[in-house]
C-alpha cells in the first residue's frame, strides 16, 4: 500500500476484547502455575466460543466504511432516523465464523452512539469516541453475550475500549461477566514483531486489566486477568473460588497462554498470486498485485506491485504465527512525502481463495511524522 497523508482511525467493531479470546494452554485454567480449577477453565473454555469470531469481525471493521460492500459481507449498518434517536446513532448486524470452521455460525448486533459520523466527511479523527451496545449470539444459540462498551480512538491507530459485558451459557444456567474500568480502559493494538505488541488476544496485543466473574453449578469464580503486551501470558490475580454453600477460598496466582483463533492449514497454502484491496479509515482505496512465496517453515514473501502495472513493486516478509500456520505477521516501511512503517496481520481463509488484512501504520519522518491510522484489506487468489 501506498500513502502520502495521514490516515488516523480506528477500529469501531473490534468491541468485545474487552475479554480474552483466548485458547487455553493450561487446561481447567491453571496455566503454567498448575493450579486446577474447573471453573477458571470453563471461562477460558468459553472465552473461545464467545470470542473467537471478534479478529473476524476487526477485519470487517474498513468495510462498514464502504457501503457499496455490505451486500457482500452480509453486513447491517444502517443510520436510526427515528425521532429520539441520538446524533449518529447506527444500528448493526454482523454475521461472522465463530470458531473459525468456514461458517458464519454467529451474529453480533447492537446498537453504536458516534461522536461524529465516519461516513460523512471522513470525520473518523484522533479523539473519536464510540458507545456501544452488543449482543453477541453463538454456540449454536445456546450463548448470548450482551453489553455496554465505550471506545476511544488513539491518535496511532491503536484505541481502548472499557465497559461491562455478560456471557449467558443457556445449556449449563451459567454466566460469565466481564468488568474493564473506564479509568482504566484496555489499550489494543495489531500484534507484531515488535517487543511491545506480543500477540496475547487473538490476533491483538493488549495491554490492561478485566476482571472476570462467573457463576455455575460448580460454585463462584473472581478473578483480575491481566494482559501485558510484552508476553503472550495471561495473568489470573486476586482470584477467588466459592464452593456452592461455602466461604470464598483464595485461588494462588496463575496464568495461562492466549493462543489465536482458531485455525488450520500448512505455511505453504500462502503460496501464489493475489489481487489486494486495502482500504483505510478515513475513507482512502487502493489496489495491488501480490506474488507469495514461501521462503522457509516459517517465512512468506511477499512481491507487492502498487498499484497493478505500475512497476513500483516493494519486498518485504511476514512470519508465520507459531500458533497457526494461516495467520502471518509483517511489517514493512514505504511512503512517498515522507516515509511510514505498517504494522500487519493477514489471516487465510479454510479454503485458501482469500485472505484478510488488518493493520496499524505510522509516519517515521516527513511533515506527519507521529501520526498514524488503521487499515483493511480483503486478497482474492488469481
Amino acid at each position: 500500500m501506498r500513502r502520502s497523508s495521514p490516515r488516523v482511525g480506528g477500529c469501531l467493531f473490534a468491541l468485545l476484547l474487552a475479554s480474552a479470546c483466548t485458547n487455553s494452554s493450561g487446561g481447567g485454567g491453571g496455566g503454567s502455575t498448575g493450579v486446577s480449577n474447573p471453573v477458571q477453565g470453563y471461562v477460558v473454555d468459553k472465552s473461545v466460543l464467545v470470542f473467537a469470531g471478534v479478529a473476524e469481525a476487526r477485519l470487517l471493521v474498513p468495510v462498514l466504511l464502504f457501503p457499496s460492500m455490505y451486500a457482500a459481507a452480509g453486513i447491517t449498518f444502517e443510520l436510526d432516523t427515528s425521532p429520539t434517536a441520538a446524533p449518529h446513532t447506527y444500528d448493526y448486524v454482523i454475521p461472522f465464523d465463530s470458531n473459525g470452521d468456514g461458517t458464519k455460525d454467529a451474529t453480533m448486533s447492537g446498537k453504536a452512539v458516534l461522536s461524529a459520523d465516519p461516513l460523512v466527511g471522513g470525520q473518523l479523527v484522533a479523539g473519536f469516541e464510540a458507545s456501544t451496545d452488543v449482543t453477541l449470539t453463538t454456540d449454536g444459540g445456546q450463548g448470548v453475550f450482551s453489553g455496554q462498551l465505550e471506545l476511544f480512538f488513539d491518535a496511532n491507530g491503536g484505541f481502548r475500549v472499557s465497559g461491562t459485558g455478560t456471557y449467558t451459557d443457556a445449556a449449563t444456567f451459567s454466566t460469565v461477566s466481564l468488568e474493564v474500568d473506564p479509568a482504566h480502559p484496555l489499550h489494543i493494538r495489531t500484534a507484531s514483531d515488535e517487543p511491545d505488541q506480543v500477540a496475547n488476544a487473538c490476533i491483538w496485543s493488549v495491554d490492561g486489566t478485566a476482571t472476570v466473574l462467573a457463576y455455575t453449578n460448580q460454585g463462584d469464580y473472581n478473578a483480575d486477568w491481566k494482559f501485558s503486551p510484552t508476553t503472550s501470558l495471561i495473568q489470573a490475580l486476586n482470584a477467588y473460588f466459592t464452593p456452592p454453600g461455602m466461604s470464598p477460598t483464595a485461588l494462588p496466582n496463575s496464568q495461562f497462554e492466549a493462543a489465536p483463533c482458531p485455525g488450520s492449514g500448512v505455511i505453504g497454502d500462502w503460496a501464489g498470486n493475489f489481487t489486494f484491496d486495502w482500504f483505510c479509515i478515513p475513507p482512502e482505496t487502493g489496489q495491488s498485485d501480490l506474488t507469495i512465496t514461501v521462503i522457509d517453515a516459517n517465512t512468506i514473501e511477499i512481491a507487492d506491485e502498487d498499484p497493478p502495472a505500475s512497476g513500483h513493486i516493494l519486498v518485504y516478509q511476514a512470519q508465520r504465527d507459531p500458533h497457526d500456520p494461516h495467520v502471518v505477521h509483517g511489517t514493512f516501511e514505504a511512503g512517498s512525502g515522507g516515509t511510514y512503517e505498517e504494522d500487519f496481520t493477514w489471516i487465510l481463509a479454510d479454503d485458501k481463495q482469500t485472505f484478510q488484512q488488518v493493520s496499524e501504520y505510522f509516519f517515521l519522518t516527513g511533515p506527519n511524522a507521529g501520526s498514524g491510522g488503521d487499515c483493511g484489506g480483503v486478497a482474492q487468489r488469481n
